[in-house]
């Protein structure tokens, strides 16, 4: 099979680099699917001296062809038809052919060669000959006075030539491996042709994706592994066998002067990488300098540009050797086709710095499951990187074990909304022993506090739960566990409602903050035969004094992060006043208010409370509109926190009971749906907030609470469409909107630039463009480059589900100038944008003459997960 690899599409992924604050490697092909695609041309030369060439223009989807040659001023195309073929005669010198390819809708795409046109006979041929596929070669030829080549791939004597302008680059997939003699003939416009022959053995690499990938073999992988942008690499004798690596092979690669800061080595597999199990990647780098950042990614070779991940590392050391790893578990989706990993010496994503000439050496390449650490306090079960094996002991027989292990919470409420705890199942007749051990990494620090808090949910009130850290590596005692340890006993208050219990490790007598206690211990209902029950237990953590510790707090409450514009606020430093409350009912009390600051944050304090309230009687507040109700409560030690929403028009009340542990501020976020199912009946007229201790008991009881309100959860899309732009058609220059006729031919939505995704979406009978978890996006008229000489402003209706800063550049290519401005989004609504062109001119575009990117970023240049809608975006008067 033949194909010819030009390099036009190559030469745009070069540009759009250079014009583009990119963080990833892309492969760049047009996708309007109403312009022709695939334009090539057969391009010969004659050898008579006279200068005359022919041209066949070829290309899906095309009507028409406009050929222009490129030595006349002002220069009328000459039209072709699909097929036909058009001859010119060049005097000596360098050209630019270009060709223009119409669709039947009116659609271009170009194609464009330099052409030189010598009557003298091509000096100085050099052929460059690389394996680039399993069987594949990839050839290119380059000689002074050359306009064409004529390449043979070794096949026989009947074998036709490959014809290839200067500048091109022929393959050619082989049917067997084997030794091949590639003979390239260079001509020009003269009698007179140079030629030579490469020898060159093609292998079959089928196997050459087995990892690890040492270079031992290197005349199976010096083919595989290919150069892009300035680098250049092959495999050589290690330059420094010490170390971690004294191997006798390496892969060198050199960023050369003045290469491209996002040039690298890349790494073609004959078939997809299975990363269904395997996902993290390591090698070995050997650097001239300290403090680089080496970029590893994974692509789609020739597939969908989408497909493109990549990690940073920075490497700490210089002049030897030092293993990166490179963790893509939870990144990557293993269905998706990925044939080739890129490494990029020196990288930088904000575009610099250029190639110094550095050499690097790279070896032991590795695909391999992670290898995961043990945890330490605080202990919370959500990282994906931590060993969280439980080992479960005590089962009936009392040598198996019973089942213990980390699972989604099965209860996410009150104070736990966590994704993750450990279930322990203690079964029926298990022993009165029976619990699980989970091991650390290293001794626990106790510098912070003595006390352990655990979360822990029982099916019983009463409970006892034993919590036990040990030495593992104390010297074992009669029972054949470590003479090292410490245990104290705690129990449950409430049943199936998540609770902290604290473990205040200095009652246990021979407790010592100087032991190497490396493992954590938990005992369910010790003391007592199994009932066939689970127990879950979660947030184990050292009691560190946040929010204070003691008895009042040292730290304010956090700051909520909801928008003013969501909220109903009755008490918080963070928002404007909403609610008129009559009384911070203390007189309810038989303790007292007093209003104190905390780090400068206003915060209300009860001491020994045992009934407060708070009353909006004369303004009561409707919050038919409101999905949570919130408030901050920190308490000196562990109490049941009640919290009462009362309508008294129409005598209801809605009554929640919350455990608040020792010592810290906890953020309550309560469903309004939850009063409501409690019997509040109506979110439209509440008049009385309540406080109380114990489910209901009256206590004498101290507490601070903050940031008390009421908000919204904001929608995640818009439920409306974006409002019609008023503009006449003749004002405007339409790329995206459905009140105007599409002017502007865009090439691509360029959301393969990001980590997300874009889908074509209605709202409302409207087109509209969603992304999601974008990190870079772009919209690109490369074809046919906007005029927008004669056009004051461009427009863009933005939406955005939480407030973000919106960067929109503009970019001149060809010039290779660009204007980049920021703007402010709320949340949750439509935002029209009606920018001047002078303030893009003025941040550095410099014309509108010819633009030909239109990109969108987060914060300020800063590369964000974030999602956003777009319509409507034109240039208008």
């Amino acid at each position: 099979m033949k194909k010819i690899k030009y390099l036009f599409v190559f030469i745009i992924g070069v540009l759009l680099f250079g014009g583009c604050d990119q963080e990833e490697e892309i492969s760049y092909i047009f996708q309007d699917i109403s312009a022709p695609t695939n334009v090539q041309a057969k391009f010969d030369i004659s050898q008579d001296d006279t200068g005359e060439v022919s041209v066949t223009p070829t290309a899906e989807g095309a009507t028409l062809f406009e050929i222009y040659f490129g030595d006349t001023e002002n220069e009328t195309p000459l039209e072709l038809s699909p097929g036909e073929t058009a001859t010119h005669i060049y005097g000596e010198g360098e050209f630019n052919l270009r060709i223009v390819a119409i669709g039947m809708t009116g659609l271009t795409s170009e194609l464009t060669r330099i052409v030189t046109i010598s009557f003298a006979a091509p000096e100085d041929l050099q052929v460059d000959v690389t394996q680039s596929g399993r069987l594949e070669i990839t050839v290119t030829p380059s000689a002074t006075n050359a306009t064409v080549y004529d390449i043979y791939f070794g096949l026989g004597e009947d074998e036709e030539p490959t014809t290839i302008m200067d500048g091109e680059s022929a393959s050619y997939v082989y049917e067997t491996a084997g030794e091949y003699t590639i003979r390239v003939v260079a001509r020009g416009a003269g009698v007179a042709t140079t030629e030579t022959s490469v020898t060159f053995n093609v292998q079959d690499l089928t196997n050459a994706e087995v990892f690890p990938i040492d270079f031992e073999s290197n005349e199976t992988l010096t083919g595989v592994f290919e150069d892009t942008q300035g680098v250049t690499g092959t495999p050589i004798a290690n330059p420094d066998a010490s170390g971690i690596n004294t191997s006798e092979t390496v892969f060198e690669f050199n960023k050369a002067e003045g290469a491209a800061w996002y040039s690298g080595i890349f790494h073609i597999f004959a078939e997809d990488m299975d990363l269904s199990e395997k996902q993290q990647f390591s090698l070995k780098i050997w650097s001239p300098k300290a403090g680089i950042n080496v970029r590893f990614a994974i692509e789609k070779e020739g597939g969908d540009a989408g497909l493109n991940l990549g990690i940073d590392q920075t490497l700490e050391v210089a002049e030897e050797w030092v293993t990166l790893t490179y963790d893509f578990t939870g990144i990557v989706d293993p269905s998706n086709p990925y044939d080739k990993f890129v490494i990029f010496p020196d990288f930088d994503p904000a575009g610099q710095p250029a190639g110094d000439g550095s050499i690097y050496y790279i070896d032991d390449i590795t695909l391999e499951v992670p290898a995961l650490e043990l945890p330490q306090l605080p202990i919370d079960f959500e990282a994906a990187n931590l060993d969280y094996t439980w080992n479960g002991f005590g089962a009936p027989d009392g040598s198996s074990p019973i089942p213990a292990g980390v699972i989604a919470n099965p209860d996410a409420s009150g104070i736990n909304t966590s994704g993750n705890v450990t279930f322990i199942t203690k079964p029926a007749g298990s022993q009165v022993w029976a619990g699980a051990s989970l091991n650390l990494e290293g001794p626990i620090d106790f510098s912070a506090g003595t006390t352990i808090d655990v979360k822990v949910w029982s099916p019983r009130a009463g409970t006892p739960i034993l919590l036990k850290i040990e030495d593992s590596t104390s010297p074992p005692d009669g029972n054949n566990n470590p003479s090292v340890f410490a245990e104290v006993q705690v129990s449950t208050t409430v049943a199936g409602t998540w609770e902290t219990l604290s473990f205040d490790m200095t009652t246990f007598g021979e407790f010592n903050v100087a032991n190497s206690y490396d493992r954590v211990i938990l005992f369910p209902d010790f003391g007592t035969a199994g009932q066939d029950e689970d127990f879950y237990f979660d947030d184990i953590e050292i009691q560190n004094g946040d929010g204070g510790g003691g008895t009042s707090p040292t730290q304010a409450a956090p700051d909520p992060t909801q928008a003013q514009a969501n909220v109903i606020n009755m008490f918080s430093n963070s928002y404007t006043q909403d609610v008129t409350v009559s009384s911070w009912r203390s007189e309810w009390s038989s303790g007292t208010l007093t209003d104190i600051q905390i780090e400068g944050n206003d915060t209300k304090e009860y001491k020994g409370a045992d009934f407060v309230g708070v009353e909006f009687y004369g303004t009561p507040v409707d919050a038919t509109t409101m999905d949570f109700f919130h408030v901050d409560v920190w308490a000196p030690e562990q109490t049941v926190f009640s919290v009462k929403l009362v309508d008294l028009g129409a005598n209801v009340e809605g009554n929640l009971q919350f455990d608040i542990p020792t010592g810290e501020w906890v953020s309550l976020d309560i469903p309004m749906a939850d009063f409501i199912a409690a019997g509040l009946t109506s979110q439209s007229s509440i008049q009385q907030l309540i406080f109380d201790g114990t489910a209901g008991v009256l206590d004498n009881f101290d507490f601070y609470i903050d940031n008390v309100y009421f908000y919204a959860v904001p929608p995640t899309s818009p439920e409306t469409a974006a409002p019609d732009p008023t503009e006449a058609q003749v004002d405007v220059i339409n790329m995206y909107s459905n009140v105007y006729t599409q002017d502007v031919a865009v090439s691509s939505w360029r959301s393969e630039w990001s980590t997300g995704t874009l889908t074509d979406i209605l709202i409302e009978g409207n087109d509209t463009k969603e992304y999601k978890g974008a990190d870079f996006v772009g919209v690109e008229f490369y074809g046919t480059p906007v005029d927008a000489t004669s056009m004051g402003f461009f427009h863009v209706d933005v939406w955005s589900p939480v407030q973000t800063v919106f960067s929109i550049k503009l970019v001149d290519l060809g010039a290779n100038v660009e204007g980049n401005l920021q703007f402010d989004i709320p949340t949750g609504e439509w935002v029209s944008l009606d920018i001047p062109m002078a303030d893009f001119i003025a941040a550095g575009l410099t014309s509108q003459s010819s633009i030909q990117q239109l990109l969108f970023d987060g914060t300020a240049g800063v590369l964000d997960n974030f999602d956003f809608y777009i319509d409507n975006v034109y240039f208008h008067n």
